[in-house]
């Protein structure tokens, strides 16, 4: 029996890379698509089947996601092939390439990892990727507030060229030593990485790092139903090291700090009056409930400093925002800026 959406035709049995049955294969698109660029890094690839494996799917996933009509199978089948790799793959991380040209190191078991690999982005963040690729400009200046292992960071610092700038924040260790090693391996020059947490206020914090998969959800506010280990870091605000550093410009800050975007905010009022950049802000009602607020309380806070919110099409249209839903990316825009935006 054949599953037939939007005219592709997926066949539930044993794929054409070995997988376990059941899982869906695209015999018909592969053989029409064109084979997207491979990862650095060819000897390691030849020698373990897991990686040949993953590697062939993403070619697949790649030259998909280019193309509308499939875009919507990737989504839907992604999480189990990649369910899949995060079991048998090994811990070990390789270079891989994407955005073309730009290198990141990333291991198949980590969740954020595993999806840069895959599709070069993050299923719920697609439509944020696609935006700011569009606005970012060179000369501009990019604050990454939350920056992870640098996937935000490489991708603005490839757009804002010599220049411009860019100001990384990422307080756990581990994931802030793979955001060096990513923009080392980048010889990306005009990125300045701060190992500390923004907040509301200086002082320290402690950051709970989950066990699990995904790093990314490490926080300051502790999630009591996931194993977590404590982490201690260096608390600022960003108003603070804007003055303490000379940051003369801020264009566009993005910020996804799992629950501490008010506090962000909060400690950021002058240099979004003085420079009134785009904002790009994640809200998720669950993280946020473990801080004490909500996203309501975001969007109000935004709308004081004289902001309009709009949300994002997954193609990375701003479309004018009624309905606060559950998790999502906005985007504020000041009302006196000279961003020329429109929403549909």
């Amino acid at each position: 029996m054949e599953a037939r959406e939007g005219g592709a035709t997926l066949s539930p049995r044993i794929s054409a890379f070995g997988l376990h049955p059941g899982y869906p294969t695209w015999e018909k698109e592969w053989r029409l698509l064109s084979p997207c660029r491979q990862e650095e890094g060819k000897g390691l690839m030849m020698e373990d089947p897991i990686l040949r494996q993953a590697s062939a799917m993403r070619d697949l996933f790649h030259a998909a996601l280019s193309d509308e009509r499939l875009e919507p199978l990737v989504w839907r089948y992604a999480g189990a092939y990649r369910a899949f790799f995060q079991q048998f793959a090994s811990s070990e991380r390789f270079t891989a390439t994407f955005d073309d040209d730009l290198k990141i190191r990333v291991s198949l078991k980590d969740h954020i990892e595993s999806m840069i690999y895959f599709h070069e982005m993050q299923e719920g963040d697609r439509g944020l990727i696609r935006f700011l690729k569009r606005k970012l400009r060179p000369g501009m200046s990019f604050l990454d507030v939350g920056a992870n292992i640098g996937f935000y960071t490489l991708i603005a610092a490839k757009r804002v060229g010599q220049s411009g700038y860019v100001y990384s924040f990422e307080p756990v260790h581990d994931t802030y030593m793979l955001l060096e090693e990513n923009i080392r391996l980048n010889a990306l020059a005009v990125v300045t990485t701060y190992r500390i947490a923004l907040s509301g206020s200086p002082g320290r914090a402690t950051v709970y790092v989950p066990r699990h998969a995904n790093k990314g959800m490490a926080s300051i506010h502790c999630d009591m139903h996931a194993a977590a280990d404590p982490e201690p870091v260096i608390v600022d605000t960003m108003d603070r090291i804007v003055q303490s550093s000379g940051i003369n410009r801020a264009d566009i800050v993005k910020i996804d700090v799992e629950g501490s975007e008010l506090a962000v905010i909060e400690g950021s009022i002058d240099t979004l009056q003085k420079f009134r950049p785009l904002v790009a802000c994640e809200l998720s009602r669950e993280n946020l409930s473990r801080a004490g607020c909500r996203s309501e309380d975001i969007v109000a806070s935004m709308e004081s400093l004289g902001y309009d919110r709009f949300g994002l099409s997954e193609q990375g249209d701003l479309v004018t925002h009624i309905t606060i839903r559950d998790h999502e990316n906005l985007v504020f825009v000041p009302k006196d800026s000279q961003w020329h935006v429109t929403a549909a």
